[in-house]
């Protein structure tokens, strides 16, 4: 069958499927393990298979005999956990204990290793049957029995204490920079389930086996290897040598000791620009206001978006755009980017788990209008930043030229106007555009503005040097590069701009916004009209 059609009907079964684990577990830990199977057996399923008659009623098919197999596998293992031959219990043992710790272990066994331990321990098969019946040599066999029981020996041995307990990690933020590809799949979709970050978690700053991280998150091997198989293939995570697994992405781990040090650094150096930079904004304004639309004329609405804007564009002191490329990994679903998160391991931190700011550039795909707007806590948008899109910046151009006439067939066109705030009412029945237009490209806009003072120049390599001193701790080996690169241009992040932004409100250098002007301050059309 069609891998696209496969891909579509997991997306829209994955809930559905889960829904059907829990109801049948009630256990999150047992029905996100049992969703997982599902999951691999439809979609595989659905690969070999020619045509489908019904969808729904097949995939409930496969669920219901993944369900009787995943039972008949727990009474195997608590059927095996009785078996005394494999680990002898004291008298003054607790049993359900070890057995439960027995039952931990053989999980963390290969499937291969699982199956002839099972098979020479509750079957009371042979070596030479099991080998007849497996299709392996004999000494393969006994090879593999022995490991296992080595394993599960000496795992026994081992201190409880000397075990990692799972902790709380949670991916935030998570951001591709570069090219997602014609299928436009963005990263929150390979990482639905925890299991798939806290592997990669797991594997950031020291390569693992498979063995390894199973055991550190106390999840079964069985379904380690099935994720760590999709993180491999879609390229999150490299296999090196020995069999390990090195995470490739890019995390950013919350820690405090390291966010108060960068902010009061920052601090120093987001007041210079305040106080040298931004008056020069004002006077730029005044010179090429005739060239940019402002509602109303209102000139503290305008502030707002060119302050934004040119902080983004004019605080860089070094071009990272031939940088960036060379730490982009091409993934299989034709996309050329890095992948990057933040990491909460606190459930109750909420410092860099908030959202603070994300940029969106947007292009018209039948005239010559680009749309920019920056989505910080100033504003009342809907903070999913993949809601603007190519259709909404060509609706935008239509209306400033006339395009949409007042009739009942464009009536869903207006509402959606109306709704995300780009018109308002005005008078005699009449609406106005509720956003920043100007006829300059982009480009030119970006030359017209004022350049760095040299005195904040000189201070500003200082500061890139400095930034990256304390976050290079926080980073792996195989990370170091790519943290020098992304600490370049300090000054020209989001974060930055937000607190400048607060501090000209807080000051009175800015006026607070309106209602109606929350949904659209820091937007700029660049098109070749003008209401």
């Amino acid at each position: 069958m069609n891998k696209d059609f496969a891909d579509a009907t997991i997306a829209d079964y994955v809930k559905k499927i889960y829904s059907f684990s829990l109801s049948k577990l009630q256990n999150i830990d047992e029905a996100e393990e049992l969703s997982a199977r599902i999951t691999y057996e439809v979609y595989m399923s659905l690969l070999k298979a020619e045509y489908v008659h019904d969808v729904n009623s097949y995939i409930y098919r496969i669920a219901r005999n993944v369900y009787a197999r995943y039972l008949i596998e727990e009474k195997t293992d608590n059927n095996l956990l009785q078996q005394k031959s494999l680990i002898p219990i004291t008298k003054t043992e607790d049993k359900d204990k070890v057995y439960s710790k027995l039952r931990r272990e053989i999980s963390y066994l290969s499937n291969l290793q699982r199956e002839i331990v099972i098979l020479h321990y509750f079957n009371k098969m042979t070596l030479k049957k099991i080998a007849e019946q497996l299709k392996l040599p004999h000494g393969t066999v006994c090879w593999h029995l022995f490991e296992a029981r080595n394993q599960i020996k000496a795992s026994f041995k081992e201190s409880e204490q000397s075990v990692r307990k799972p902790q709380y990690m949670k991916f935030t933020n998570m951001i591709s920079l570069g090219y997602l590809g014609k299928r436009s799949i963005v990263l929150p979709f390979y990482f639905t389930k925890s299991l798939s970050q806290r592997i990669a978690y797991s594997a950031y700053y020291q390569a693992k086996t498979s063995k390894e991280i199973a055991k550190e998150l106390s999840i079964p091997l069985a379904f380690v290897e099935d994720e760590i198989n999709h993180l491999v293939e879609n390229r999150f995570i490299d296999k090196t040598a020995g069999n390990k697994y090195i995470t490739n992405m890019y995390l950013m781990v919350f820690n405090k000791e390291r966010k108060e040090k960068v902010n009061n650094i920052m601090r120093k150096y987001e007041n210079m620009v305040s106080e040298m930079y931004v008056p020069l904004l004002f006077d730029f304004v005044k010179k090429f206001s005739d060239k940019i639309y402002t509602p109303n004329k209102d000139k503290n609405f305008l502030m707002w978006s060119i302050i934004s804007y040119a902080c983004w564009k004019k605080l860089i002191i070094k071009n990272i755009e031939s940088i960036i490329p060379k730490f982009c990994i091409h993934r299989k679903d034709s996309g050329y980017y890095i992948a990057t998160a933040r990491v909460i391991e606190d459930a109750n931190s909420k410092s860099e788990s908030n959202f603070e700011f994300v940029d969106i550039t947007s292009f018209s795909k039948t005239c010559a209008t680009t749309i920019w707007h920056c989505l910080t806590k100033f504003d009342s948008r809907n903070k999913n930043f993949l809601t603007f899109n190519d259709h909404e910046t060509d609706l935008l151009y239509d209306y400033i030229c006339g395009n949409i006439t007042k009739t009942p067939g464009n009536i869903d066109k207006y509402m959606k106007l109306y709704d995300n705030g780009y018109i308002v009412s005005a008078k005699k029945h009449k609406e106005n555009a509720n956003f920043v237009i100007t006829t300059l490209a982009d480009k030119e806009l970006v030359s017209l503005l004022p350049d760095i003072p040299d005195e904040l120049r000189k201070k500003y390599f200082l500061l890139d040097e400095e930034i990256y001193n304390i976050n290079k701790t926080f980073f792996p080996e195989q990370m170091q590069n790519l943290c020098r690169a992304v600490n370049h241009n300090s000054l020209s992040g989001g974060r930055v701009r937000v607190v400048i932004l607060e501090n000209l409100l807080k000051n009175g250098v800015l006026k607070p916004l309106k209602d109606n002007q929350k949904k659209t301050v820091n937007m700029i059309m660049f098109t070749d009209r003008l209401p």
